[in-house]
Parts: C-alpha cells; structure tokens; sequence
C-alpha cells in the first residue's frame, strides 16, 4: 500500500515495512503472527498517515504513522482479535477516514475468519480497546472481499463480496459502527466476488453509487450502478478478461482519475506452477455520465512478474493529474 508520502509492503514473520519515500527513512510495524496478506493506508502526501493491516491470523491492526528523524515513527491505535478460523480465504482491510465527521475518527471494516465488521478506528491511545464491532455479513456465505467510501451526512457506504457471488451494500454510520440501513443484498457472479471497488457517479443523488465486482472465476469485471435509497443495482456494463487463468489476476481502482488498473501475468513453469515471468499492465478509464463505460484500454508491460500494486494520484503538469504505480516485483 502506498501514498504521497509512504509505501509499506509485507516481509516475513508477520512485519511490516515502511518507507519514508522524501527521506528513505525506514521503519518496521509489529504484532502480526503470520504475514500481512491485506494492507490499508489513508491517503494524502502529509508527515501522517493512518495505516492497517491483517493477516489471516484473526488479528486486525492499525497505527498511526509519522515521518521524522532517521527512522518512521509508529503508535498502534487499535488491535482486534477474532477466534475462530476459515480457510481458503484471505483476510481484508479498508480504512475509509473520511467516514466521520472532519477529523473524526476513520471506519475501520475489516474481513477476520470469513466474517465482515465495522469499528471506529480511536483518534489516540496505546492499542485502546475498540468498541463493539457491527456485523457486515453477506447471507450465510463466507465473506470474501470488501469495499469502503464516504458518503453524505458523515455516512460510509461499505460493499461486501461473498464467496457465493452475492454483494452486500450498506450506509454505515460512525458511532460504535452503528449500521444506519438495510443492506441491499444482489448476485453479482456465477463464483465468488474476488474484488470490489467503489465510485461516485456524476450527477447522482444521496445513496448512488457505482460499483466494480471483480469475478475471476468468471474472468470478468462488471460495472453496477446502485441506489441505497432506492434499494435497486443494475449492471451496466461486463468487461470479459483475456488473461490466463493463473497465476490470480490483480485489480485496482483509482477513484479520482476514474481508473481501473489490471494486472495480469505470464507464467514461467520452470520455476514452478504459480512462478512469473513478466506481467501486463492494463488501464482502463471509466467514463461517467448516464451511460458509464469502459473506455478502449492502454496497456504496458512490466519485464518483472508483479506480486502486488498500489495506484497513486500526483500532480501533473497543466494542473493535471498523473497516475503513479508502487509495484512490488
């Protein structure tokens, strides 16, 4: 995961890495009993960000993180632990900080153990105990991917993939992750929902949304438009995927240039089944209006395999915005 001003990424024994990327200066999160498998970090280029992590060890984490001196500095803000265990799934984290009201605490949804909740992330304090968690589950099926963006009024809207291929949307409230509707619940995919990505669309009312469901079972992405209030999602547009079916398909949204960025990769059985040998990066914009679509793509190649990515909007020259991409090879 990365920002204007930090990029972090997982290593052995459950650490977490973090650089410092105007300064180089390192520093290493703790706490972990198995390797990171999900990261978060809100955004922004400031010396302060908030960064969460799980690891399919029940555990769901999140710091604050400073720049200064010759190392990044770090406090945990809250730790949470889960029993229990599932799986054949990986666990998932989304800080939306724009959730509360301005500089109100973030919400914090995470998946530990095929089980979606909600907290408010504490503004301070060693590891301070979280309140009760708000349940978001998606019918009986396992949860499998998550979603997070702000809405009106201090609400968040929050998406929940299954393994089933059924979504889950709420409007969630700050306030001990107080759920403030009714989920609208629809089948998005013959499988499970491996990836889901949240957009305003332009000129839309209170409660719309747009919604990308990636299914790579299927190998497709499909682009909804949902209406909370309304309690209705209609799928507007299916982007078919010409990748081969492994090593897994890597996918990103970039929600302020409207950007949906692809990898997907070569592999090299000589090195074993799920070895890579170069991956292919491709981008598509997302037009929005009545009708919103996938424009005709652009595609570039990396000469490494991509093991994970992160978007980063920069400014550009003319006012411009550039889209940056964090790989790690």
């Amino acid at each position: 995961a990365a920002n204007g001003r930090f990029a972090c990424y997982a290593i052995p024994s459950g650490v977490i890495r973090v650089i410092d990327r105007q300064t180089e200066a390192l520093g290493l999160l703790r706490g972990h009993t198995r390797e990171a498998v999900d990261l978060s970090i809100t955004g922004g280029g400031g010396d302060e960000c908030l960064l969460a992590a799980v690891a399919n060890d029940g555990q769901a984490l999140v710091w604050r993180v400073r720049a200064g001196g010759s190392a990044v500095q770090s406090e945990r803000l809250l730790s949470v632990k889960v029993d229990g265990t599932s799986p054949g799934a990986d666990d998932r984290i989304v800080l939306c900080p724009q959730g509360g009201p301005p500089g109100g605490p973030p919400l914090v949804a995470a998946i530990l153990n095929g089980s979606a909740m909600l907290w408010d992330a504490p503004s301070g304090g060693e590891a301070a105990p979280p309140g009760p968690p708000s349940p978001l589950g998606c019918g009986a099926a396992a949860a499998v991917a998550l979603a997070a963006a702000p809405a009106g009024s201090g609400e968040a809207v929050v998406a929940v993939g299954a393994a089933s291929g059924d979504v889950a949307l709420r409007l969630c409230r700050p306030g001990g992750g107080e759920v403030s509707a009714a989920p609208l619940l629809f089948t998005a995919h013959g499988g499970a929902v491996s990836g889901l990505a949240l957009l305003e669309p332009e000129g839309a009312g209170e409660g719309a949304r747009l919604l990308l469901t990636l299914g790579e079972e299927n190998r497709e992405v499909k682009l909804w438009r949902a209406d909370l209030r309304a309690g209705s999602a209609a799928c507007e547009r299916v982007l078919s995927i010409d990748a081969p079916p492994s090593p897994p398909l890597l996918a990103a949204l970039e929600p302020r240039t409207r950007t949906l960025l692809l990898v997907s990769a070569a592999c090299d059985p000589a090195n074993g089944p799920m070895a890579v040998a170069a991956s292919t990066i491709t981008a598509y914009a997302i037009g929005g209006g009545a009708a919103p679509a996938f424009a005709p793509p652009a595609r570039f190649n990396a000469s490494a395999g991509v093991l994970s990515f992160s978007p980063i909007v920069a400014p550009g020259p003319d006012a411009a915005l550039d889209l940056q991409l964090l790989c790690v090879m």
